[in-house]
């Protein structure tokens, strides 16, 4: 089962394990945004990862309109996978 934590919005873990395709959207969609906001928008961030575990952390630093919205977007696209695939995918959100 994949477990994703949301902090408010602007930072996420991701433990992704269990279905192929579930992992593998789960992982395109992290990288993206991770990417997107670091590479295209250049947002001060802190995120770490470890490949072989599965694991992802990442937390925007400062208050940038467009990284957080394209977090909505990484978020709203983790739920519509968690609709179709409900016993593989977990997310938790917690407001800070």
């Amino acid at each position: 089962m994949i477990k994703v934590k949301i902090y408010g919005n602007n930072g996420f873990e991701v433990a992704s394990h269990g279905n192929e395709i579930v992992c593998a959207g789960v992982s395109a969609l992290t990288i993206t945004a991770v990417n997107f906001i670091q590479d295209r928008i250049g947002a001060k961030v802190d995120v770490s990862h470890d490949p072989k575990g599965g694991l992802i952390n990442f937390k925007l630093l400062d208050h940038d309109p467009q990284a957080q919205l394209i977090l909505e977007n990484l978020f709203y696209g983790l739920e519509l996978i968690k609709e179709t695939y409900p016993k593989d995918i977990k997310i938790r959100r917690y407001d800070l």
